[in-house]
């Protein structure tokens, strides 16, 4: 298991994924739009958190300044 802060200072997006564990995002400032293949784009805030499960094609994208916790299950 591993945990990781992540700070974004402007717009910036990430490539698909597909990640072989689950995760856990938790947004501290500003807020992150999660893309993936099995439904509508989620607007994560600060405060909330969002799970990621192992397999499915998601990635993250930031139009602000933002501030995320990310943990995984591997």
């Amino acid at each position: 298991m591993w945990a990781i802060r992540l700070q974004a200072t402007g717009q910036w997006s990430e490539e698909w994924q597909a990640p072989a564990f689950d995760e856990y995002v938790l947004i501290l400032k500003g807020s992150v739009t999660i893309e993936h293949s099995h439904g509508e784009p989620v607007k994560v805030n600060a405060g909330n958190a969002v799970f990621l499960a192992k397999g499915k094609h998601d990635k993250s994208i930031s139009h602000y300044e933002c501030y995320a916790a990310l943990k995984s299950t591997l």
